[in-house]
């Protein structure tokens, strides 16, 4: 349970400015959020979902119209909701290695982002494996179709589940 009068306390001593950011940070966790959760998820339940919505509010009452929730940020964001959802999480230490990038409940995570102006509702674009070196090494459509196979199931392989956090041509959300 929140300490209010201890909260009042903390906000009575802070600077003007400190305090606008409050109220800014405060506005976006009041205000409402249409939301889904599939109730055969074993992801995301309400803890999950509140926590993970508050991190998104507090990102966009704070960034610029131009900082994008990106992929770092995603991947704390959703360890910390499984966190709060009672699961077990890390970050993978390694950013530049090919596979997993955070561990939830013991399962092996690849996180994805996309958010270009034109989003295909039908369509999931992951790009970074067609810009592979050895794409430029296959002389016939036989070695392409060989080597993607072969290399495509490896990759995938060295993770359980990839989940993609997508922003569609929503209309702008403001918090003032």
């Amino acid at each position: 349970m929140a300490d209010f009068e201890e909260l009042e306390k903390i906000v009575r001593g802070l600077k003007q400015g400190q305090a606008d950011l409050l109220v800014d940070m405060a506005r976006a966790m009041t205000g409402d959020i249409p939301e889904e959760i599939g109730g055969e998820s074993d992801i995301c339940n309400r803890r999950f979902a509140d926590y993970f919505s508050n991190r998104l509010r507090l990102h966009h009452a704070t960034a610029s119209q131009a900082d994008k929730f990106t992929k770092k940020p995603f991947e704390f964001a959703f360890v910390d909701a499984s966190r709060a959802a009672g699961r077990s999480g890390r970050i993978i230490p390694s950013s530049t290695h090919p596979g997993p990038d955070v561990e939830v409940g013991g399962e092996l995570f690849s996180l994805k982002t996309e958010g270009a102006a034109k989003v295909s509702p039908k369509t999931i674009l992951i790009s970074k494996f067609m810009e592979a070196k050895w794409i430029d090494r296959c002389e016939t459509i036989e070695d392409f179709a060989r080597e993607t196979s072969l290399r495509l199931v490896e990759h995938l392989n060295r993770y359980d589940r990839i989940l993609t956090l997508r922003s569609t041509n929503a209309p702008n959300f403001k918090v003032r």
